[in-house]
């Protein structure tokens, strides 16, 4: 069973702005982490952007490893 992290804080606006950072629409950050194994598509990709989707720990990974960042990045500005 996969693990996801419960979205109790909103990650997806950082998604969001580190994904257009690397100019990527939805679609081409999907089909990216489709071929590092993961089952998304763009409207998964919308609704964890949006926050009403738990995020899996595999996608987490992804997303860093196809953004070039890291993890601390991707969460920093949560809980202030």
């Amino acid at each position: 069973m996969a693990q996801k992290l419960k979205q109790d804080m909103a990650i997806g606006p950082n998604i969001r702005k580190y994904r257009r950072a690397m100019d990527l629409t939805q679609d081409q950050l999907a089909d990216l982490m489709q071929q590092r194994g993961c089952n998304i598509d763009r409207s998964t990709l919308s609704h964890i952007e949006l926050g009403d989707y738990n995020i899996k720990i595999s996608y987490v990974v992804a997303i860093c490893d196809i953004l070039q960042i890291d993890f601390n990045t991707l969460f920093s500005g949560l809980g202030k």
